[in-house]
């Protein structure tokens, strides 16, 4: 009798124990699929922010791309219309000479070559300055992107670091 009664307590007991069990399972399952779903946003909230943060990059990039080109149409049109100053000042002073010194022509075009060869050399002088000066300033610009892009990329890295450090800190 003792025994059956032994027993049939250990039955009970065994029962409640697989009952506790299977409500403790069903609890962490339960939690685990909080987490989970907490994880998926975390990663999603980090994906729409770095998709903002390269947007943004992004369009400060093709804004100075678009700042510097038309920088360079300006300087171009600047140089040209230069230029073309430079080459009709050269013909007037071409004629002009040549209407003067007619019976004295070598003497004179050997006198308006070295000017020609002169204002060549000037304009092809500031030719290359503002060529130089406008690489300058695509350098300076490109330089300044870079230290933005820079900042941008670790201002990212630690907000990933910070969320994925709360994420494992919720898992743990």
């Amino acid at each position: 009798e003792v025994q059956r009664k032994i027993e049939e307590v250990e039955g009970k007991v065994q029962k409640r124990i697989e009952g506790v069990e299977d409500k403790v399972q069903r609890k962490i399952e339960k939690v685990e699929g909080k987490v989970q779903g907490k994880i998926e946003e975390v990663k999603d909230e980090v994906q729409r922010k770095i998709e903002e943060v390269e947007g943004k990059v992004q369009k400060r990039i093709e804004g100075v791309e678009d700042k510097v080109q038309r920088k360079i149409e300006e300087v171009e049109g600047k140089v040209q219309g230069k230029i073309e100053e430079v080459k009709d000042e050269v013909q007037r002073k071409i004629e002009e000479v040549e209407g003067k010194v007619k019976k004295r022509i070598e003497g004179v075009e050997d006198k308006v070559q070295r000017k020609i060869e002169k204002v060549e050399g000037k304009v092809q002088g500031k030719i290359e300055e503002v060529k130089d000066e406008v690489q300058r300033k695509i350098e300076e610009v490109e330089g300044k992107v870079q230290k933005m892009t820079e900042r941008v990329e670790d201002k990212v890295q630690r907000k990933i670091e910070e969320v994925e450090g709360k994420v494992q800190g919720k898992i743990e």
